[in-house]
Order: structure tokens, then sequence, then C-alpha cells
């Protein structure tokens, strides 16, 4: 690979790690702030689902418009815009402001798929995971340090973390300004985009004639938004649940997601594997839903003081179960998607998938926040009762596949018995009546040329047993030497 090509792709993936370093570092100081400016738990709920709310609009316009005037405008749109969105927040005085910033910030989030289309732009489809896989790295980085060094820039004000995240962006603007430039030759994306809207049973004809696996994509999507819904509790709501139990700022909150953030990114890359190899990606999901299911619970039994059996003991047990359940069932959902779709509508599925774990993160702070007034525990237990739902649709989902399964091996073994049983033509002869044949047919022809005075080929000489040469000489020897004896 060219490296003007590599340093292009290394400018996007850093914009991208820069722009969500920027979006993990406000985390844990977000709620506070709107708390300073007296927002209610409903109130906290609209600033949640603002930012995805707008990203779900706002993704599949500008992935178009990048289709249509280039990648580097509009990665240079999306950094500037971030940055003016995270300037909005810090320099917010009221609870709509902080809103206002919220959806600038949300509506200019596209770093990532411009960064997804400028590795498949520049990249062969071969090569393209392992691109991919590092710009999930860079995720994964972001979400472990960033809630740590907003908790630690919190110290200074609850605005700095706004205000570094506002640079970080300028940051990354400046660097696309300067390195980032546009794929002119789209020589490897040539590959036809299906709108994520249309069902894949209407895009693709066999799709539709498998009403099971119809089924089987549609209980994943219904798993993706349950089991992000399952999550948004503690996502959204963490930090306000830990200031009313323990009275808990934002340097304990910040540390505490880095924590829960560095074990996901554990669980993903150690066990995770193992337990797809022992019981297989439907199990893997049960096992990670049942999990969430029950820290959950355990979280929305946490309370007293830090140091009682209910404080933080079960506090970091609960959080850990959580952490591990969510690493294991979001992975899980996609792989099962992946394989239960044809190659024609992969990335319409996944695509729909995506869209509807975003779904999941504007319910969930609705929901959430609707509750949370009334008591702190209840969105711990609603989110127990969506993570058990999903438990039922990932067991639905297994039994369907293992009928599935089964209806395909049932209809090649009834294909290989039919092939097994298909009988001779009737007009095939076996050897030795084919040379019985073609003797009659030799000596009628003779008979016929001799009728008609024709000359008549000499027949075929019957083949002898071969003997090796200087074989009569033995024979005369061997006689000779006989007859000698005789006498």
């Amino acid at each position: 690979m060219p490296p003007k090509t590599t340093a292009t792709i290394g400018i996007a993936f850093f914009s991208v790690f820069v722009d969500m370093l920027g979006i993990t570092i406000i985390l844990p100081t977000l709620p506070y702030l709107a708390l300073r400016q007296r927002a209610t738990g409903e109130q906290m709920g609209y600033l949640f689902a603002t930012y995805p709310g707008c990203q779900m609009v706002s993704i599949p316009l500008i992935g178009r418009l990048s289709d249509k005037v280039g990648r580097r405008p509009v990665l240079l749109a999306s950094l500037a815009g971030s940055a003016i969105g995270f300037l909005v927040q810090g320099m917010s005085r009221s609870f709509d402001t902080l809103l206002l910033g919220r959806a600038i910030a949300g509506l200019f989030a596209s770093s990532i798929p411009v960064a997804q289309s400028t590795v498949a732009d520049l990249v062969p489809v071969p090569e393209r995971p392992r691109y991919f896989a590092i710009q999930g790295m860079t995720l994964s980085v972001a979400f472990m340090f960033g809630p740590g060094i907003g908790a630690g820039l919190a110290e200074f004000s609850l605005r700095t973390p706004m205000f570094s995240a506002a640079f970080l962006s300028a940051f990354g603007l400046l660097l696309c300004l300067q390195y980032f430039e546009e794929p002119l030759n789209r020589r490897y994306n040539s590959e036809a985009i299906v709108p994520i809207a249309v069902p894949p049973d209407e895009q693709d004809e066999g799709a539709s004639s498998f009403p099971n696996q119809v089924i089987l994509l549609r209980l994943g999507w219904l798993t993706s938004f349950f089991s992000m819904l399952g999550f948004a509790a503690y996502l959204f709501f963490g930090g306000l649940f830990l200031r009313k139990r323990f009275d808990w700022g934002p340097l304990e909150y910040g540390f505490t997601s880095m924590a829960t953030s560095t074990l996901s990114v554990l669980v993903q890359a150690i066990p995770y594997p193992a337990v797809v190899r022992f019981c297989g990606e439907h199990g893997a999901l049960v096992f990670g839903c049942g999990l969430m299911t029950l820290g959950n619970g355990m979280l929305a039994a946490v309370g007293g003081k830090t140091t009682d059996t209910t404080g933080l003991p079960l506090l970091a047990m609960s959080l850990a179960v959580l952490a591990t359940g969510v690493s294991l069932t979001i992975p899980s959902v996609t792989a099962i998607l992946s394989r239960n779709a044809t190659p024609e509508t992969q990335g319409a599925v996944l695509g729909a998938s995506q869209g509807f774990q975003a779904l999941g993160r504007v319910v969930g702070p609705l929901v959430y926040g609707a509750i949370f007034d009334i008591n702190a525990a209840l969105p711990f237990l609603v989110a127990a009762a969506s993570s058990l739902l999903t438990v039922v649709l990932a067991n639905l989902s297994l039994l369907i596949s293992r009928r599935c399964r089964k209806s395909e091996i049932a209809a090649a073994a009834a294909a290989a018995e039919a092939a097994e049983n298909i009988a001779e033509p009737d007009d095939v002869l076996p050897p030795h009546k084919i040379v019985e044949a073609l003797r009659r047919e030799n000596a009628e022809l003779r008979a016929l040329l001799a009728s008609a005075n024709l000359p008549v080929p000499p027949p075929p000489k019957t083949p002898t047993r071969y003997q090796p040469a200087g074989g009569e000489k033995k024979k005369k020897k061997t006689t000779s030497s006989s007859s000698s004896g005789d006498s």
C-alpha cells in the first residue's frame, strides 16, 4: 500500500480516536453539570437521548453526502461541528443551551462512518477486517481512558472536560486539514450499498423463500434493541445513581466507568473466544443476557454505606457481572445476525442492528428519566426485566435455529438418498453383451460383402498368449536334453 494511502487511513483513525475521546471525557461530568442547572430526572432523559437521536438522523444523510462531495469535506465538517457542540456545552448557563450543544454534537458525530468509508475506498476487501479491527481498538482505548481523564479534569471545573473535548476536536480538524487526502480513486468501493430501511426479505429473493431465516433476523434485531435497553440504565444514569447512594462526584464515577470499560475490553479479548468455542454464539448470547439480568438486579439492591455488604462490595460485583454480560452479548448478536444474513444483505442486516441499538440508546434514557425521580433503583429493575426478555428472545432464536439446522440436514440426507436410488437406464448394456453385438454385426457385414462378390478382409487375428523372446529355443533345448537322457 502506498505511504500516502497509509497516512490518510491513519489520520482518519486518529481523528476518530480524538473525537471519541472527547465524547467519553464529558460523560462523567455531564449529569452533574445538568444537576447544577436544576435538571429533573425527566430532563436528564431528554439530555441523554438527544445525542444518539440526532446521530440516528444525521449519519445516513452524511454518509450519502460523503459519496457525493467526498470524504475530506464531510470529515472536516464533522470535526468542526463536534468542536462547536462541545464548546456550546461548556459555555452553557441554562439547560436549554446544554441541550442545544448536545444536539449540535450529535448531528455532526459522523467521523466513524466516514473513516469506515475511507477504508472501503482504499483497502481491498480481504484486508478490510484488519483495518476495521484497528479502528475498533482505537474506540476501545478511548472508552477505557476517556472517563478517567474526564474525572481528573472535573477536579478543576465541571466545564473543563467540555472545553478539553472541543480542543481535541479542533486538533483533529487541523490534522485532517494538513494530512488527510481525498481518496480520488475509489477502486475498491464498488459494491452496491443496500439501504438499511429496506427489509432483507424484500431485497433478496432467496431470503423471502426461507421464512425461518427472516424470523431469525427480526429476533436478532429485537435482541439488539432490548440488550442495549438493558445496558442503558447504567450507561446514562449510573452517575446519578451513585450520587444518590454514596454521594459520589464526577471523580469517583469517572474512575468507576473507566474500570468497567477496561473489564469489558479484556473480556472481549480473552474469555469471549473461549466461550464461543465451548458453547457457540447462541450459548454465549444466552449466558451474557443472563449475566446482564443478574447485574442489573444486583445494582438495584446497592445502597447504604460504602463499607456495608450492600455498599461498595456489592457495587463492584454487580458492575463486574454487568460488564461481562454486555461484553458477551453485543458481539454475539452481531455474529448471529451476520451468519443468518445472505452475502447480498450483510450490510443492510448489520446496519439495521446498529439502528436498533441506537434506538435503545434513545428510548432508554426517556423511560429511565421518567421513573428515576420516583426511585433511583427503578431504572435498574426495568433494565433487568429488559435483559430477561432478551434471554427469552435468545432462547427462541436458538430453538428456531436448531429446527432450521435439522431441516437442512434432513433435506440433504433425502437428496443424497435420492441420488443413490437413481436406476440405470434400460438402454445401457453390460460390456459382454456389447462385445457379442459387435461380433454379430461383423459377421453380418462379412456375409453381405461375400454375396456382393466384394473382397472380404481377413478376419482379425485371435490374440495369443504372450511368450517372452527365446521361448522356442528354450523349448528345443529342453526337448534335446530330454532325448539325450533317454538315449
